[in-house]
């Protein structure tokens, strides 16, 4: 139930994460269509102005060429009467308008002067595309002249703009979208930057949430554990300090050591489980290296081996293989033996009424290894990867009420030995653990102490 649980909080939250993430680039994908369609317009307006532009240089460059060369002009009444206004009256602007267009209308018509002209223009305003030119016969659809004649498809053109009192020009270009695409690199670079900001932000943001639902529900299960462990040599031993207060059983000695001895045993258990505690919940802040000390490996194995065997309400045979060197190694006299003891104790607790436990050390020129099999339930897959994390507690430790610090502090344990600790199991068939450390001892002399 706790599993499915916390897939559906995963789940949950990752669909609040893909939600966020959609939404951002639908409203990023909004900014940057938004913008294209302003820039389209802008493309549009320039392309436009350009035109109007060149068509004027073009006027007053063949203006020129006639006032050089001089002659006549024939004007009709019905040229000026088309550009009256609302008022019916026609402006001095108007009529010279008029006069310099029949007067270059009656000029050769040069086509790739206000070609050249057009490219000269939309070059300064920095707009690169391919383009038509198209000539009409005024005022109608007659098409009198192309400036190439190739098979690319023009969607977009400006107004069809007055060129003399004969001809009418309109340009047709390309779709604009690299010209605004080049124009939006630097929007498109910051937009692309901040999405990815914020996707970091929300990556860590929900790194960060997860993160404290798992202390939340560290906590409580710790809290939950720790009560379990601590109820029940408690209970027993204020249930046998009543007993001690019955006359009967003052009176009876044989009972009364029977009673005290109980009492002693189960304010042992909570003292250990105390003291278990304690060291247990180790910080790396306080210890960063091993206290390397000369001890026997093999005794204080041998020691741990006694007292699990005496304190195991389950039948324990353990099998041993000693190498000859671990009578006289180096290592932390207090942290290494409760390294080995926690995980023994670890072997006996999850493992069927009758236990087997290997036991193999061996010290070579260049390391000193332990390793502790056992024929347990083994670790499942999901759990094998997290067994070390402190506080975690897999499927076993949720049944046994366990801290979740055990393995954590093997870890520790190995690591201020510059170690490390290797664990293969099966679920069903048990696990082995092996401490590996390096052998710092050589010719009795301790290579960290001589350095």
């Amino acid at each position: 139930m706790q599993h499915n649980e916390k897939i559906y909080k995963k789940k949950t939250l990752l669909s609040i994460i893909i939600v966020s993430i959609v939404l951002v680039l639908a409203l990023l994908a909004y900014t940057l269509y938004s913008q294209y369609k302003d820039l389209s317009r802008i493309v549009l307006t320039l392309c436009n102005e350009s035109l109007t532009s060149a068509i004027n240089q073009y006027r007053s460059y063949r203006f020129d060429l006639l006032s050089m060369q001089g002659g006549s002009i024939s004007l009709e009444i019905s040229d000026l009467t088309t550009r009256k206004d609302s008022s019916g009256v026609v402006s001095i602007d108007q009529i010279s308008y008029v006069l310099n267009s029949v007067l270059i209308a009656q000029t050769p018509f040069e086509l790739y002067k206000l070609d050249s002209i057009y490219s000269n223009i939309l070059k300064e305003k920095e707009i690169t595309t391919k383009y038509l030119i198209v000539v009409f016969k005024h005022k109608t659809d007659s098409i009198l002249e192309k400036s190439h004649t190739n098979d690319l498809v023009y969607k977009y053109h400006t107004d069809r703009k007055e060129l003399d009192s004969t001809r009418d020009v309109q340009i047709y270009f390309e779709n604009p979208v690299f010209i605004i695409i080049e124009k939006m690199v630097l929007s498109f670079v910051f937009s692309i930057v901040i999405l990815a900001i914020i996707i970091i932000v929300l990556f860590f943001q929900s790194r960060i949430i997860a993160n404290q639902k798992k202390i939340e529900a560290i906590r409580g299960d710790f809290i939950d554990s720790m009560t379990h462990e601590l109820r029940h040599p408690l209970q027993g031993a204020l249930s046998l300090s009543e007993l001690l207060g019955n006359e009967k059983f003052a009176e009876n000695d044989s009972l009364r050591s029977n009673i005290i001895g109980r009492l002693k045993n189960n304010l042992q258990s909570l003292e250990k489980l105390l003291h278990s505690l304690v060291v247990q919940s180790y910080s790396g802040n306080l210890q960063k290296i091993a206290n390397w000390k000369q001890g026997n490996l093999r005794n204080c194995i041998n020691d741990i081996i006694s007292t699990c065997s005496l304190s195991s309400k389950k039948l324990v045979h353990f099998k041993t293989n000693y190498s000859d060197e671990t009578t006289n190694c180096w290592f932390d006299p207090m942290h290494f033996p409760n390294a080995i003891k926690n995980l023994i104790e670890n072997a006996i607790k999850y493992s069927n009424d009758e236990v087997t436990i290997d036991i193999q050390a061996i010290v070579d020129t260049n390391s000193i290894e332990v390793a502790i099999k056992d024929n347990g339930i083994g670790i499942t897959k999901e759990d094998l990867p997290h067994i070390f994390e402190k506080f975690y507690k897999g499927i076993t430790g949720e049944k046994n009420h366990s801290f979740g610090l055990g393995l954590s502090y093997v870890k520790w344990v190995c690591e201020i030995h510059d170690g490390q600790v290797v664990v293969t199991s099966k679920e069903g068939t048990g696990s082995t653990f092996k401490l590996i450390i390096p052998n710092f001892y050589t010719n009795g002399h301790n290579k960290n102490t001589d350095s």
